[in-house]
């Protein structure tokens, strides 16, 4: 769910141009990443519907995953889950040597069996190797018993970077997304991705910035000004950010748009 704040403490009520256009473009990335994710929700839960009274080690079982991985750039692979917490099937091909690995332990499985409910989890760095978010479904037996689940393993940059790609917005904006923990999921600077604004280096030098990313972490909705070095001019320059969250599933995503201060 995605809802734009009508007004940010930091900006005063006569909003400039340039501010009001800023809303806009975060408004419209807020609803296309609602859009795709509701999207791939609905036939995840219709994945979980046909999975269930079938062997989710089958032939069956393959087809129903390849049918979520496919056309999604975003979707690194998809798996059936026994009730064990064992990976049973993945896909695609490429993915298959994973098959067999026990993911029991991760926060996201252990919250599915627990409440019984679809889970997206933070981002993390998955069995296979890259950084990502699961998002699951339980599979339930003709008798409502949870079996197991089908999940989706994605690249939130890949998601997030094509939806902003996709946005007209002017090119003195930009997009970053964060969880509430700091973790940086989505930066056009790529090498941000992974990072974790409260304890890593290279944010140390800036303290209005950690008191902003404080601000982001608790506040669902805000606005707030810091400086931080442009790369291009190697120079510390004013900055201002609005952001609104987008939650899903028990999770959060602070989406953060960034403006050079006026």
């Amino acid at each position: 769910m995605f809802a734009v704040f009508v007004l940010a403490v930091g900006f005063t009520a006569c909003k400039t141009s340039e501010q009001k256009k800023a809303y806009q473009v975060l408004g419209d990335i807020g609803k296309k990443i609602e859009a795709e994710m509701n999207k791939l929700d609905g036939d995840l839960k219709l994945a979980a519907q046909n999975l269930s009274g079938i062997d989710i080690s089958g032939e069956e079982s393959r087809s129903i995953l390849r049918g979520l991985v496919k056309d999604r750039p975003y979707v690194a692979d998809s798996c059936t889950i026994d009730r064990y917490g064992k990976i049973i099937v993945l896909e695609p091909e490429n993915y298959r040597e994973f098959e067999g690995s026990d993911i029991s332990s991760q926060e996201q499985v252990i919250r599915l069996f627990q409440t019984q409910k679809p889970v997206l989890s933070g981002n993390f760095k998955s069995v296979e190797g890259f950084e990502a978010a699961d998002f699951e479904y339980p599979v339930f037996s003709a008798d409502k018993k949870i079996t197991g689940s089908v999940s989706v393993m994605l690249k939130p940059e890949i998601l997030l970077g094509s939806i902003v790609a996709g946005t007209s917005m002017d090119k003195m904006l930009s997009i970053m997304v964060m969880q509430p923990d700091g973790r940086i999921i989505y930066e056009a600077d790529l090498s941000q991705i992974g990072r974790n604004t409260f304890t890593d280096p290279l944010y140390e030098p800036f303290p209005a910035l950690l008191d902003l990313a404080r601000k982001i972490s608790v506040k669902s909705s805000g606005s707030g000004s810091y400086f931080f070095l442009d790369t291009k001019s190697n120079k510390n320059i004013n900055k201002e950010a609005l952001w609104d969250t987008f939650s899903f599933h028990g999770t959060e995503w602070r989406i953060v748009l960034i403006m050079a201060a006026s």
